[in-house]
C-alpha cells in the first residue's frame, strides 16, 4: 500500500483541473406499470474548471472527491471518505481524454498524484466522473432521530454516510434529480409549474421527499 503521507508535505503542485461530469435524468417507460430508471443524458458532459492542489496522500484524495462533488453542488445529497468513494478517470499532461488512466482507489490515486508532483504539468490536469456512480457509492443516510441513544451517535462517519442498500440509493438518487429541476438557485427552495396556469407551486422539503418515494414506489 502506498504511504501515507502528512497532509501538510511539501510533496504537491497546484494545477488547473478540469472536471467533466456525466449525468443522467429519471426516465419512465410508456408501459402502464413501467419502472422509472436513470438514462444517460445525451450531449456533451458538465465540465468546470478548477485550481487544485494535488499530493499523494489520503487526505488529499478524499479532498478531491469532495470538492468535486462541491463543483457540482452535489454536496448536499453525496460525501466522499476513504471507505466510501467514486472511480474516475485522470489525464496528465500531455495525456488526453482517450489515454486518461483509471482511477478506482487510493492506491491508484496516489499513483496519478505522485505522478503530477513529480512532473509538474503546465497544462490542464482533465478528470472524468460519472454521477450514477457516484450515487452508488457516497450517498449519505437520512439523519437519525434526535432521541437516538448516544452510543448511536457514535458510530463510525464512513458507515453514517453511506448507503446501506440499492433502495436508499436509488431513492437519494431520485431525489437530487427532483431537486436539480426544481429547484430556485436565488433562494434554494423547490417548486413545480403547473402547465395550465403557469402559476409556481411551492414544494416543501417533506413534499420531495414523498414524490421521491412515490416515483420509487411506483
Amino acid at each position: 500500500m502506498p504511504p501515507r503521507s502528512p497532509p501538510g508535505s511539501v510533496d504537491a503542485h497546484e494545477s488547473e483541473l478540469t472536471i467533466s461530469l456525466t449525468t443522467y435524468s429519471l426516465t419512465k417507460g410508456k408501459a402502464k406499470k413501467a419502472v422509472s430508471a436513470l438514462k444517460k443524458d445525451t450531449g456533451p458532459a458538465k465540465t468546470k474548471s478548477i485550481q487544485f492542489l494535488f499530493a499523494p496522500n489520503e487526505e488529499n484524495y478524499v479532498l478531491l472527491m469532495n470538492t468535486i462533488l462541491d463543483v457540482f453542488k452535489m454536496n448536499d445529497q453525496f460525501k466522499a471518505t476513504i471507505n466510501k468513494f467514486f472511480s474516475m478517470k485522470i489525464a496528465v499532461p500531455l495525456k488526453k481524454k482517450a489515454q486518461a488512466c483509471d482511477v478506482k482507489n487510493y492506491e491508484e490515486y496516489f499513483t496519478e498524484a505522485q505522478k503530477i508532483t513529480e512532473s509538474k504539468p503546465t497544462g490542464t490536469v482533465l478528470t472524468f466522473v460519472d454521477g450514477k456512480q457516484i450515487s452508488e457509492t457516497c450517498g449519505k443516510a437520512k439523519k437519525k432521530a434526535h432521541n437516538s441513544v448516544d452510543s448511536d451517535n457514535d458510530e463510525d462517519e464512513d458507515n453514517a454516510d453511506g448507503l446501506d442498500n440499492p433502495m436508499e440509493w436509488e431513492l437519494a438518487c431520485i431525489q437530487i434529480l427532483l431537486e436539480k429541476q426544481y429547484s430556485n438557485d436565488y433562494d434554494m427552495s423547490y417548486a413545480w409549474l403547473n402547465p395550465e396556469t403557469g402559476n409556481k407551486v411551492p414544494l416543501s422539503p417533506l413534499t420531495m421527499d414523498e414524490w421521491t418515494r412515490a416515483i420509487w414506489y411506483d
